[in-house]
């Protein structure tokens, strides 16, 4: 602990909850902060994200776009006239155990998360011995392993609860300056969501997929997402996945030179972004 670095935080909590909100303030809270995060991994993250916006290639967001690349990518071979291997089934299957919520999980095969380890490392062990499956076994594989399975890496809502814990935990906060903090909440969310858009995800060797901030027109909230392309078919797919979702409304969080109104789903833009002097988002 460096009580020189923690006065200078301590001094840019009290501008951000006065309502003087300074996007360097934010770079420096994140950024020294991002190491003694008590394991808070959205903190993290988007320390991380400022110190490498260029390219991700671990982490928690890198790790959870790999799963659900492997996912999608598993899932989506029927409709590109691709043919799944057995071991592609089992990377997906994978994938999906580490991506699903429980009552997914459920949904899926009917069974809980340890109960379904446990049936797929029984299931790889008979196929490494060349054994024959059930039909329950086969019926569990597909369930698991042909199936699509996202989930954002987190929300607007876990990331202010993180940010202000972690200000809490590092006594650079008191309980009253965390309450005062709402008020800064749209501001701390906008700020993650600059520092995601451009940055790209080292999906794997072949494949790097970008981050686009942008928006879900019908129900109006932020997102950070991730598009995926195949280009198998003539009409290539492109398939966006939220890894930051917000539930910022951009009417309300956006200048007007974004064009909030307009375009296909989901609108995301390939500009540069900022937040602007009256703290909404705009074009750079």
């Amino acid at each position: 602990m460096n009580a020189r670095v923690d006065k200078d935080l301590r001094v840019r909590v009290n501008r951000l909850i006065s309502g003087d909100h300074r996007t360097e303030d934010l770079v420096r809270i994140f950024l020294d902060l991002r190491g003694r995060c008590f394991g808070r991994p959205c903190f993290r993250e988007i320390g991380d994200f400022i110190a490498h916006r260029d390219e991700r290639s671990k982490g928690l967001v890198t790790q959870t776009a790999r799963h659900m690349f492997t996912s999608m990518d598993v899932w989506s071979m029927k409709l590109r006239k691709i043919d799944a291997t057995i071991d592609d089934i089992f990377d997906a299957a994978k994938a999906n155990l580490f991506l699903a919520t429980d009552q997914q999980l459920n949904d899926m095969v009917g069974c809980q998360r340890g109960s379904a380890k446990g049936k797929l490392r029984r299931i790889q062990k008979k196929w490494k011995q060349e054994s024959g499956f059930t039909k329950t076994e086969i019926d569990f594989l597909d369930g698991l392993g042909n199936a699509f399975v996202w989930r954002p890496v987190f929300t607007g809502d876990s990331l202010f609860f993180e940010f202000c814990d972690v200000l809490k935990k590092n006594n650079i906060a008191s309980s009253e300056d965390i309450i005062s903090l709402n008020s800064a909440r749209s501001f701390i969310i906008l700020f993650a969501l600059v520092n995601m858009h451009g940055c790209r995800i080292h999906i794997s060797d072949t494949m790097k997929a970008e981050v686009l901030v942008g928006f879900k027109k019908n129900e109006n909230y932020l997102c950070a997402f991730l598009e995926v392309k195949f280009e198998e078919l003539k009409l290539p797919i492109s398939i966006p996945v939220a890894l930051f979702m917000s539930d910022l409304n951009p009417v309300e969080v956006c200048s007007s030179n974004l064009q909030v109104t307009d375009g296909a789903f989901p609108n995301t833009w390939d500009c540069s972004i900022e937040i602007g002097h009256d703290g909404r988002l705009r074009r750079m």
